[in-house]
């Protein structure tokens, strides 16, 4: 996708930027379910330890760190929601040249909806069109 997107895009460009950025994690992503499909994804089930107590399943990538899945899960199901809302944000702001001043606010984990969790907002102030200031568009 980077490299797609060089062509189109200049240097620097925080689009192409935070794509570069997120590139790693999404090779392992795709890994554990191109592993998983072909058989070749280390999963260990639930466990007893010598002490009684329960070891949580977990899985890894072949030469990779086991991981508890269920964790793992619930971090990467974050992660893509993020990596999502983010790209809509600098799609966006990409998209619309001049005119349109943006600010990005992260939302606090308090006061996200778990029933519709996005965790970050835009806002933009439009001075020509609303006549107002960045404090009155808020």
């Amino acid at each position: 996708l980077c490299k797609h997107m060089e062509v189109y895009l200049e240097s620097g460009n925080p689009l192409l930027e935070f794509v570069s950025e997120q590139s790693l994690r999404m090779k392992t992503i795709v890994d554990l379910r191109n592993e998983d499909e072909h058989g070749n994804l280390d999963t260990k089930n639930f466990t007893i330890c010598s002490d009684l107590n329960l070891r949580f399943p977990t899985w890894c990538l072949p030469r990779g760190i086991p991981t508890i899945i269920t964790a793992d899960m619930f971090e990467t199901i974050n992660y893509l929601v993020d990596v999502v809302e983010s790209m809509i944000v600098l799609l966006t702001i990409n998209r619309i040249k001049g005119g349109l001043e943006f600010s990005f606010h992260e939302i606090e984990t308090a006061l996200v909806n778990p029933d519709c969790p996005i965790r970050n907002e835009l806002q933009y102030y439009m001075p020509r069109l609303a006549g107002m200031s960045p404090a009155q568009n808020e």
